[in-house]
């Protein structure tokens, strides 16, 4: 689905602007190792999988609704791998900050096919061998190695409250 219903609505009382959400990436690995990725029919690129989070809706559950409405996969969330935050402009105008949770998914079954019309295209990708896709790069590389990195978050000490 394109646009939830929620966000459509949403959509109609802050037009453009931009809004602030939560959402869901899956890190999907096949037997190889390599990387599930999408080309987005909005903006040709190639791109993981997931999206933003419905009302009431955990991060594990979007990601597995995301990666289903996508891929036609079930995919099983494994482990929390980050939580990034990206800002997103659509074709349309529409502006996107969305704070994500990115799990690493294992395949529990289904057929490998877009169900949503999102997606053009569904490939599988070494990580050493990602395409060159704004998409794609705005994820830290070492991501794609999810058995050699904890879970990720940003910090910064500037954060920090002063003393009083």
């Amino acid at each position: 689905m394109p646009i939830s219903a929620y966000l459509k609505r949403l959509r109609g009382f802050v037009g453009h602007d931009r809004l602030l959400i939560p959402g869901a990436a899956t890190l999907i690995l096949d037997s190889s190792g390599r990387v599930l990725l999408q080309r987005r029919r909005d903006n040709g690129e190639w791109g993981m999988i997931g999206g933003a989070t419905d009302p009431g809706e955990h991060p594990a559950q979007t990601a597995v609704r995301e990666a289903y409405e996508e891929t036609g996969l079930r995919v099983r969330p494994e482990r929390l791998l980050g939580v990034l935050l990206f800002q997103h402009s659509y074709p349309n105008g529409d502006e996107l900050e969305m704070t994500v949770s990115v799990f690493r998914c294992s395949v529990l079954g289904g057929q490998l096919r877009p169900l949503d019309g999102e997606s053009l295209e569904l490939d599988w990708f070494s990580p050493d061998a990602l395409p060159d896709s704004r998409d794609v790069n705005r994820y830290p590389a070492w991501m794609f190695y999810p058995e050699e990195a904890s879970a990720h978050f940003a910090w910064d000490e500037a954060w920090l409250p002063d003393p009083a």
